[in-house]
């Protein structure tokens, strides 16, 4: 991982998803872009308070190390957001669910980034999100819903279990009791790229419902899936993803694969 996106409204609820950037090591190799959108024809104030805020907050990420750069953007904030990621292309895009209130939109734009991020997404609903969480990710849970695309998430979960030594919990949630998948496959890939803790659970029901009962009775500090969307399959996990990033009591990382055409 080398560089990430990080879109800020002046807030200190948006800038709590950096938090998490402290769990990674060696800060000094990450590049950080700010980004920070404003309203479409704005003012020079609106661009001078703009301005001062990245500026201000661009210093405090230098003096933990990381390497910093900010843009300001102008127009809508899901469309800009996705369009400097589109242009940039990072590792990450890491972003808080809520900003400055959910009555002035915060929330419809991570759902819009949500549906249609061309890179892996980090995102996290800020209430309960410490300040201080700590290094690494000690537990990673991970729905797989049988299908070769959601099995897509697996080399980013095992990039960071190697990394963190984390424990990583597989899971596979069946509809019925035909749909339920095998995970000895993908827990043996993990294992023999040496994840040393690799668990496999299945379970039938709702999906979401399921993983985040999961979620509950695990404590993970990341759940990570890959969302995808097709029109002809209900075990996609398009429409899960969004129940899991308003309801996971940790981030979650999302990598979105769009089907073909």
């Amino acid at each position: 991982m080398s560089s990430i996106l990080v879109p800020v409204d002046g807030s200190e609820l948006s800038e709590r998803i950096l938090s998490l950037l402290g769990r990674l090591p060696n800060p000094a190799a990450l590049e950080l872009f700010l980004v920070t959108v404003v309203e479409p024809a704005p003012t020079a104030t609106h661009h001078v308070v703009a301005l001062a805020y990245l500026t201000g907050l661009e210093k405090r990420l230098r003096e933990r190390g990381f390497q910093v750069q900010h843009a300001i953007q102008e127009g809508d904030p899901a469309e800009r957001i996705l369009a400097t990621a589109a242009m940039l292309r990072p590792s990450l895009l890491a972003l808080s669910t809520r900003g400055k209130g959910e009555a002035e939109g915060r929330g419809s734009v991570a759902e819009a980034v949500l549906m249609a991020c061309p890179v892996p997404l980090l995102i996290a609903n800020p209430d309960p999100l410490p300040l201080d969480p700590g290094q690494g990710f000690a537990r990673i849970l991970v729905p797989l819903d049988g299908t070769p695309t959601s099995a897509r998430i697996l080399p980013h979960v095992e990039g960071l279990a190697l990394q963190f030594d984390s424990e990583v919990i597989l899971l596979n949630v069946g509809i019925n009791d035909a749909d339920v998948r095998d995970l000895t496959p993908q827990r043996e890939a993990l294992e023999k790229a040496g994840v040393k803790r690799v668990e496999g659970i299945t379970r039938v029901g709702d999906p979401a419902e399921v993983i985040l009962a999961v979620a509950a009775e695990t404590s993970p500090d990341l759940l990570a899936l890959t969302s995808h969307s097709h029109p002809e399959t209900v075990r996609a996990f398009g429409s899960v993803a969004e129940a899991l990033v308003r309801d996971a009591p940790c981030p979650v990382l999302v990598d979105r694969q769009n089907p073909p055409g």
